[in-house]
């Protein structure tokens, strides 16, 4: 957290615990933003009585909620609505969130009614269409489509306006391509949202900026003799598995396996599934640095001493 702050990043918060966290971490609430489609009373209550920058609405019935809690705590914190473009993006199905079968944003029809009857209330529009989106053609074409749904938007300039994130991160080779091409992600952007129109916009880099920071690093328990590899889990369900159909060198029991590109959410998604404590993590800024940390320290005294990094997935 201490890095994000020095950096200067705001926090796109999901809940109002995350909100809570990031405030206990030293966050201003002006670098605060709200988003989700569920948002609680409590939730929505907490973020305006603590002021944070901004509410990312997502229903006509969220936003009637917002104001009637904005007037009672007499709270400064704007509200942008979340735009449901109905636009289609080719990324994994359950990670699109701009079309109009999805759960996300109001439709375009309900902005314009917000707008007309609520227009000062309103600072701007939030739209995000989902993430690991690779090809960057389809945030031009996006922008584009955001562009033309804001001409019409008659006697209305938004002063915020908040593009989400979406940009994907290599899996496939991590090492070669580290660092995503932002440059062709800002210059995709700008081709139809101008600096001279929109001199600041709002993203949302999560996953580009950390997807490939973080490493889960396990142990070989056991080999079962199959054609393909499938390296699986603990966890008593035959969803546990990272890969299927997999081939990789000659692994032994005991061997230590790198699994690469879980900075984004190979923490949070972590469960206590079957009373599984949590495994240990540190973070490091020295790529040189090899680290094997035990979660308890009777069973790194009685526990053989760990081979070297063998291979990686």
């Amino acid at each position: 957290m201490k890095k994000i702050r020095a950096l200067n990043l705001g926090i796109d918060a999901v809940s109002g615990e995350e909100i809570r966290h990031s405030l206990n971490h030293g966050f201003k609430p002006k670098q605060i933003g709200f988003a989700g489609s569920g948002k609680t009373y409590k939730e929505i209550e907490y973020a305006l009585f603590e002021n944070i920058r901004i509410i990312h609405c997502e229903s006509v019935e969220e936003f009637y909620l917002i104001q009637n809690l904005r007037k009672k705590l007499n709270s400064t914190t704007p509200v942008a609505l979340r735009l449901n473009p109905d636009f289609k993006v080719d990324t994994f199905d359950k990670i699109s969130t701009g079309e109009n079968t999805h759960k996300f944003g109001v439709s375009e029809a309900e902005a314009v009614k917000l707008i007309s009857e609520y227009g000062k209330e309103i600072i701007g529009f939030h739209v995000h269409v989902g993430s690991q989106i690779e090809n960057l053609e389809y945030f031009k074409s996006l922008t584009k489509h955001i562009a033309n749904l804001l001409d019409r938007f008659t006697n209305y300039h938004p002063a915020y306006l908040n593009l989400g994130g979406g940009l994907g991160i290599n899996y496939k080779e991590p090492k070669k391509f580290p660092v995503p091409d932002f440059q062709g992600w800002m210059s995709a952007i700008r081709t139809y949202l101008p600096e001279s129109k929109f001199p600041t916009l709002a993203l949302e880099t999560g996953r580009s900026l950390v997807g490939q920071c973080g490493k889960l690093i396990a142990q070989v328990q056991y080999i079962k003799e199959r054609n393909n590899c499938k390296i699986a889990g603990p966890s008593y369900e035959s969803t546990d598995v990272f890969h299927e159909n997999y081939t990789i060198e000659k692994l032994f029991v005991g061997d230590i396996v790198e699994i690469h590109s879980t900075g984004a959410y190979g923490s949070s998604m972590q469960l206590n599934y079957n009373l599984k404590q949590a495994i240990a993590k540190k973070f490091i800024t020295q790529s040189t640095q090899t680290i094997i940390k035990c979660t308890h320290e009777k069973e790194a005294s009685s526990r053989k001493k760990v081979p070297n990094l063998r291979t990686s997935i």
